[in-house]
C-alpha cells in the first residue's frame, strides 16, 4: 500500500457505493469500492436501495463475485489481489439502521474471504492467530526460533497504519503485533540458543540493540534468563 491508494479508498469511502445508471446519492455506506448494477432495486427517485426479494438475491452473488476475483487475482496477480484485499478489509462494516441488511447478504461474505486469505511476507494463511504484525526492525527468520507456523502481515510500514488498524479490529482479522518480546517469550529455547550460535556478529549486535529498546515483561525477563545470550 501507499498513501496515495490510500486516499483513493478514502475517497471512495465518503461517496455512494451503489450505482443503477447513476449514482444513488443516499447510498454511502463506507465502502471502498463501488458497484455499478443496472439489476439493482431503488426507489423512484433514485437515491436509495429497495430493501426487498430482489436485491436480496442479488447481493448474494455480487458478493461471491467480488470473492471469487480476490480467490482468482490470489494466484494470478499479487498486486491486484493487495489492492482489493485493502479496498474490502478498510470497508466499514454495515451496522448503521439504514444499512445492516446488507451483512448478512453481502457484507459477511466477503469479511468471511478476508479472513481465509490473509497475506503475509511468505504467501497467505487462513489462521488469523498465526498472522503477527511486524513491530522489529532488524530481519529475522520466525523459523530460526522455531516459530515456522507464525507468518507476518503484508503491511507493516507506517504509511500502512489505515490497514494496520482495521486488521487489528477483533471484529474483522483481530491480528496482534509482535514485537522482539513476543519472539523471544514464544520461541523454542533450543532454537534460539542454536540460532544464537551461529549468527553473525553484526545481526547478533542488532538483536542485542533490539531487546534493549523494549520495555521487557517479566515472562520476557524470565525466558531470557534461560537463553545463552554470551
Amino acid at each position: 500500500g501507499n498513501n496515495k491508494s490510500y486516499d483513493h479508498i478514502k475517497f471512495l469511502k465518503s461517496k455512494p457505493n451503489f450505482y443503477k445508471y447513476f449514482p444513488m446519492g443516499d447510498e454511502i455506506n463506507g465502502f471502498g469500492f463501488i458497484i455499478h448494477c443496472d439489476s439493482f432495486s431503488n426507489e423512484a427517485n433514485r437515491r436509495k436501495l429497495h430493501e426487498d426479494d430482489i436485491n436480496g438475491n442479488l447481493f448474494p452473488v455480487l458478493a461471491n463475485h467480488i470473492t471469487q476475483k480476490l480467490v482468482d487475482y490470489k494466484t494470478k496477480d499479487r498486486n491486484k489481489f493487495l489492492n482489493l484485499y485493502a479496498s474490502l478489509l478498510l470497508s466499514d462494516i454495515p451496522d448503521r439502521q439504514n444499512n445492516k441488511w446488507l451483512r448478512p447478504i453481502f457484507y459477511d461474505t466477503l469479511l468471511k474471504s478476508l479472513q481465509k486469505n490473509i497475506p503475509t511476507k511468505n504467501g497467505f494463511l487462513d489462521v488469523a492467530q498465526n498472522v503477527k504484525i511486524k513491530k522489529i526492525k532488524i530481519s529475522l527468520n520466525l523459523s530460526d526460533f522455531g516459530l515456522s507456523h507464525i507468518n507476518w502481515f503484508e503491511w507493516n510500514s507506517e504509511n500502512d497504519k489505515l490497514i494496520i488498524e482495521e486488521a487489528k479490529k477483533a471484529e474483522k482479522l483481530g491480528i496482534e503485533s509482535w514485537d522482539i518480546r513476543h519472539i523471544l517469550e514464544n520461541a523454542k529455547l533450543d532454537s534460539v540458543n542454536n540460532w544464537i550460535a551461529n549468527c553473525d556478529r553484526q545481526t547478533y549486535m542488532a538483536f542485542l540493540h533490539e531487546i534493549e529498546q523494549s520495555r521487557l515483561r517479566e515472562e520476557t525477563k524470565d525466558k531470557l534468563c534461560q537463553i545463552n545470550l554470551f
